[in-house]
């Protein structure tokens, strides 16, 4: 058993373990004022926002064209039938006209119709087709992971403005309280209760959830500009989600259907190293007997009295002798280019087991910050009310006050952000199983 595997079952026992976040994350927690939608509207939302993107409907058409890619490598096992016309015109000549009969012919204009069909070449034709299914099959896969990270990119793009638009909201209730405080200070300073370095102290904690609020003003532009150039809405119209964590419950049966898959990347390279040792197949192929059959019809002087035709046909076979080497060394370096891609298939399926590991112990690290940063919020908000309630008291420390204030809002923007890097991870290891259509019922 390979590490890799060893720490894949050391990190699925940890997730089978884990109670907290097994369902869904309530991100209306963060704005309870905002309508609600459960995960099936979100996955709609999200849905209909990537299908109507200019890129995937380039997906679409790409996928018609492989199709149709695929179909002209078909008709290779179909007779050709092709047609010409020959105008023969002579300018000069010095015959002899005795020993020469086919040179003495006068100007013709000949109508040419021929059939061929290939009955053996070396098995080229049936390799050829089906290394050309493959590539269709190589094709549909890297349009789907397009279509998967496009997904991933919606969802970012949702996130990115629902964080600076939470996070700035709570800044501003921040700000209040620490004005509040900044208030009594002063009030505090004239009455000569206090020294005026505690309202310098306020003023610049104060200060400091200024530059705050003005950076994230900035991110809030930025990031509604984006959101509304992908989904063609404001943030401000859109719904608050509660969502499910898939890869975090253990009776998914999406999850257990997905162990059992691969990454676009490991699927793609398996089919490569089948069509190169195909391609083995085919080089071999050429220096195979070919034989087939050709069938042709002339139609002389179809300008004039349209009387003399032949129809010639017949069974040719072709078969390479001697080439000095070329045949060997084409052979070898289709065998070496199998063992390559051959490699390169491993190597994609340790760096894809790796990744799905990586993932999944970040979902298990996570839950685990994320349960001990809510312990420590409790704890900072029972020292806020304890500082709060002795405001008027002798021990009131209003700069100890404004600390705790400013720390329990880093507390609550690291919580906001862990759980949304929660959601993301979780659809990150989805994306890694190609599931994540799925998971937003899309099918291509």
């Amino acid at each position: 058993m390979t590490i890799p595997v060893k720490i894949s079952i050391f990190v699925l026992l940890l997730l089978l373990n884990t109670n907290s976040y097994s369902k869904t994350i309530e991100f209306e927690k963060y704005n309870s004022k905002s309508n609600i939608q459960n995960n099936d509207q979100y996955v709609d939302f999200i849905k209909d926002a990537v299908i109507s993107q200019p890129e995937y409907k380039e997906i679409i058409a790409k996928k018609t064209k492989f199709n149709f890619d695929y179909r002209v490598s078909k008709g290779e096992r179909f007779p050709t039938i092709s047609s010409s016309i020959v105008n023969d015109h002579y300018f000069d000549r010095k015959i002899n006209e005795i020993d020469s009969i086919r040179k003495i012919q006068d100007d013709s204009l000949d109508a040419h119709i021929q059939l061929d069909q290939s009955i053996y070449s070396g098995n080229r034709i049936t390799n050829n087709i089906l290394n050309a299914k493959r590539q269709t099959e190589i094709g549909n896969l890297n349009l789907q992971e397009r279509a998967s990270n496009l997904i991933m990119d919606a969802n970012l793009i949702y996130f990115d403005a629902f964080k600076f638009q939470t996070i700035l909201n709570v800044i501003e209730q921040k700000i209040l309280e620490v004005d509040k405080l900044l208030k009594i200070s002063n009030q505090r300073v004239k009455a000569g209760i206090t020294q005026p370095a505690e309202e310098a102290l306020m003023q610049i904690k104060l200060n400091e959830l200024l530059i705050i609020k003005a950076k994230m003003s900035f991110e809030i532009v930025r990031s509604r500009e984006t959101f509304k150039r992908f989904f063609g809405e404001d943030f401000t119209s859109v719904s608050i989600p509660n969502l499910k964590l898939d890869n975090l419950s253990a009776n998914n049966s999406l999850i257990r259907q997905s162990e059992k898959l691969l990454s676009y990347e490991v699927q793609a390279a398996r089919i490569t190293t089948s069509q190169a040792e195909t391609e083995i197949d085919i080089a071999k192929g050429e220096y195979r007997p070919q034989f087939g059959l050709n069938v042709k019809y002339i139609q002389y002087d179809f300008d004039r009295d349209f009387d003399e035709y032949d129809i010639r046909g017949g069974i040719y076979f072709n078969m390479p002798l001697f080439d000095f080497g070329r045949r060997g060394n084409k052979v070898n370096s289709a065998r070496a280019n199998y063992k390559q891609h051959e490699w390169g298939a491993r190597a994609e399926e340790k760096d894809f087991l790796i990744k799905k590991v990586s993932l999944e112990g970040q979902l298990v690290a996570l839950v685990s910050t994320l349960e001990e940063l809510k312990s420590t919020k409790k704890s900072t908000e029972r020292q806020k009310n304890i500082l709060s309630n002795r405001m008027s008291g002798r021990e009131y420390n209003s700069i100890a006050l404004a600390d705790v204030i400013i720390q329990d809002l880093s507390l609550y923007k690291q919580i906001l952000e862990s759980e949304i890097e929660l959601y993301l991870t979780d659809l990150s290891l989805s994306h890694a199983k190609t599931v994540l259509l799925q998971r937003f019922r899309l099918s291509l």
